[in-house]
């Protein structure tokens, strides 16, 4: 019996459920059952449970009865992992007060299996449905260079701006004005004075706006490292300029995918509000301080959220739904060194969903290699798959997507899934001996809270290698504050795409998102 059981487990629901983008993601304790499948009560832990040290106070959690483990022949992966309605959590251990009480956020599959995933170049097919949906269908045109070769291609305000930023560097975030600055031989006043000799010829020049030529081909193309080509063009790179509803947008598509070097992007820059927006809020106090200039935008934020999840569907091109969105700015230092916002956004955030089951977005970009750790073959660059979309009051401020995936199937079966009680316990364990090793003085504690538990995929790869594997993870999203001993913090993060902890569903190995290992 016992065999059967585990085979159960392991080989059970196998029969494919292909969900819709409305159906893709339930909290658990909100989706409707079927009858017959059963409801499944919290794991039963012991006090101490998780090799937890002395001092540790966890709340009492109710001993769950034999006979409503998991059938492992049926119903979803909520019901095979044994997931509670919620995480609910309380200890303190040595200076680390976790609290925890989130929301499960799990895919409603039968099942999870592992992919390969390697990168790939942006297509044609690419190109033309992005422009279609965003762009109408605009054509693509190009600056009359030759007419604007006072001001090497700019116009006075382009100038003007990029000035005030130089000027900014020196004046404000106290950069030498008289060293190298970035990448450049020049320093920071000669660079300054060459692009206000610029701006006097511009001026000079009446070059006030654009000059523009015809229109130029919008054809991607992709040449391999070695010269050799899948498609007509001399190049990897595609760019100019496309108006829509009277409004310019700068358009560009980089193809050039090095073994070494694993980044293509596809854009689409709104020429009205100039940033990287890079910026995200990250802790409660960002938002206090900002939340008046946030709430003055007037945007409807779920209205936004519902219009990307139409302009994605409305491309084609591929499985992915919207998992959330957020404010996001410019950044400059401001008067005593504080950080200051400006320009605000609103991002939203689209993941690729494989067999019903999401790639988990955070804010990091698994592209940092730790030479130290993984020495000379860690020095692959290849950041996850990321796609933005970006507004304003106005509509649509940018559009991203970098480093799409070529997805191929790896497991044939579906992947044994550790019940989410064993989860939890390296969970707490392990973010207790995260934080214990960060401390610098004694005193120092960490305030931790959980509000949100989430399984989805997560590409992971050797560090040497251009090849990964989508796997089943948990994130644990909440709010952590790091004090000194008297109280003061050092720092405080509060954000719905800042993983805590993530671990491997299938080992419960921790991961790292930074690295993408």
């Amino acid at each position: 019996m016992l065999a059967l059981g585990v085979c159960a487990v392991l080989f059970g629901g196998c029969g494919e459920n292909r969900q819709t983008q409305e159906e893709l993601v339930v909290e658990k304790g909100q989706e409707g059952r079927e009858e017959g499948e059963g409801d499944i009560q919290e794991p039963g832990q012991e006090e101490g449970q998780g090799g937890m040290e002395d001092g540790a106070q966890q709340e009492p959690v109710e001993e769950q009865p034999e006979d409503t483990q998991t059938d492992g022949g049926g119903g979803n992966v909520a019901s095979q992992v044994q997931a509670p309605e919620r995480y609910q959590t309380e200890l303190s251990v040595d200076g680390v007060h976790l609290m925890a009480d989130a929301q499960m956020v799990i895919p409603d599959v039968s099942g999870i299996k592992t992919k390969t995933v390697m990168s790939r170049v942006f297509t044609q097919e690419d190109y033309d449905a992005v422009n279609r949906v965003l762009l109408g269908g605009s054509p693509l045109w190009e600056r009359d260079y030759a007419a604007m070769e006072a001001s090497n291609g700019f116009t006075v305000g382009e100038l003007e701006e990029r000035i005030a930023q130089l000027k900014a560097e020196r004046d404000v975030n106290g950069v030498d004005g008289d060293a190298p600055y970035g990448d450049k031989e020049e320093t920071l006043n000669e660079q300054i004075e060459a692009w206000e000799r610029r701006k006097a010829a511009a001026e000079a020049s009446g070059l006030e706006e654009p000059v523009i030529i015809e229109e130029i081909p919008a054809i991607v193309s992709y040449k391999e490292p070695d010269g050799t080509k899948d498609s007509e063009g001399a190049d990897n790179w595609l760019g100019g300029y496309a108006t829509m509803d009277g409004e310019d947008y700068y358009v560009y598509l980089n193809n050039n995918l090095e073994q070494e070097w694993r980044m293509v992007e596809l854009a689409v820059e709104g020429m009205r509000k100039k940033g990287s927006f890079a910026a995200y809020l990250y802790s409660s106090h960002d938002y206090e301080q900002n939340e008046e200039k946030m709430a003055a935008m007037g945007l409807d934020t779920e209205g936004l959220l519902a219009q990307t999840g139409d302009l994605v569907n409305q491309m084609g091109i591929g499985e992915y739904t919207v998992q959330g969105g957020e404010y996001m700015a410019n950044s400059k230092v401001g008067e005593k060194g504080k950080m200051e916002y400006d320009q605000f956004v609103y991002g939203t955030h689209i993941v690729r969903v494989e067999d019903g089951v999401p790639v988990t977005y955070t804010h990091v970009d698994g592209g940092m290699i730790d030479s130290a750790a993984t020495g000379d073959m860690g020095q692959i660059w290849w950041p996850y798959e990321e796609i933005t979309l970006i507004y304003d009051e106005d509509g649509m401020v940018a559009f991203y997507w970098r480093n799409p995936y070529e997805v191929k199937a790896l497991s044939a079966d579906y992947v044994f899934l550790m019940p989410f009680s064993d989860i939890r316990e390296i969970f707490e364990e392990m973010l207790v001996k995260k934080k214990k090793d960060a401390f610098n003085g004694e005193g120092e504690s960490f305030e931790i809270t959980v509000d949100e538990v989430r399984l989805g995929y997560m590409r992971v790869r050797e560090a040497d290698s251009a090849e990964g594997t989508l796997v089943p993870v948990w994130d644990f999203f909440g709010a952590e504050t790091w004090k000194d001993a008297e109280g003061r913090e050092y720092y405080s993060v509060d954000s719905d795409y800042v993983s805590l902890l993530t671990i491997n569903a299938m080992d419960g190995t921790v991961l790292d998102r930074e690295q993408g290992l």
